[in-house]
């Protein structure tokens, strides 16, 4: 069967092409291919809440927000921020790629995610002393003094003369107490130490670090393709949390 002008020209334009595809899918998907480049392209970002400027020294008890960013897909997650007792997990999850936490003891720690399942990324932060955060923590002797804070006798005598008011206390309020799927649901962080005030000036973080929301009240809607799903919530101040609540939603029609 002779072949026409028509049809060598064709098989001769799209070839190129079908090439440029075999060796594409070839280096894609070799087997030889290195699986764990990603960990050479992605790198964890830590900054203080209050900041978008990366750091690797923070004080015991302040919110630290941690992700992992890179240039290559990342499909799965597994974080380790140390042993359970030194940290306080505030927001987000372990398989996600941005978490809040705060650690509660003072020294060198390592954060570490494994990417993929197959390679691992960590970075080492720096948790130093707190001494004004009304809270005995780290190597404190006494409520903010001692160890590395000053003598707690000093502090003592201090505070006769400029007593500490009573930090106030606060609660996430939230519209209904049967959350599901496609409905809108107000969020209200109130002052209970000031008769239930409304805050101002609130940030809240919905699960994801990445994805802060302004304003207080807030209304908020779910969408899962679960039929049961736990949400976490926080909202921030100037950097501290105020307040933390954990939510179920539920999702019928799925």
């Amino acid at each position: 069967m002779e072949i026409t002008t028509k049809e060598r020209y064709f098989y001769l334009s799209t070839m190129p092409l079908i090439v440029l595809g075999l060796l594409f899918l070839l280096i894609r998907y070799a087997p030889w291919a290195n699986p764990n480049k990603i960990c050479k392209t992605t790198e964890i970002l830590s900054t203080e809440m209050n900041s978008d400027l990366p750091d690797h020294i923070f004080k015991i008890g302040e919110p630290i927000r941690l992700l992992a960013k890179g240039e290559d897909k990342v499909d799965s997650y597994n974080w380790f921020f140390g042993s359970f007792d030194k940290y306080e997990h505030i927001n987000g999850s372990k398989a996600f790629p941005g978490n809040i936490i705060q650690y509660n003891d003072v020294g060198l720690v390592t954060v570490e995610v494994t990417l993929n399942g197959v390679c691992d990324i960590s970075k080492k932060l720096e948790i130093t002393k707190n001494c004004d955060d009304g809270i005995k923590n780290g190597e404190e002797t006494g409520v903010d003094c001692g160890g590395a804070c000053p003598d707690c006798e000093v502090v003592k005598e201090e505070r006769k003369r400029n007593p500490i008011k009573k930090k106030d206390r606060y609660d996430i309020r939230v519209s209904d107490s049967n959350l599901e799927c496609e409905r809108g649901y107000t969020f209200t962080c109130v002052n209970i130490s000031k008769e239930n005030r409304v805050e101002n000036d609130i940030i809240w973080i919905f699960d994801m670090i990445d994805t802060p929301i302004r304003g207080n009240p807030n209304q908020m809607k779910f969408t899962n393709k679960q039929k049961y799903v736990d949400h976490s919530i926080a909202a921030f101040k100037n950097g501290r949390v105020l307040a933390t609540k954990k939510i179920t939603v539920r999702c019928d029609d799925i």
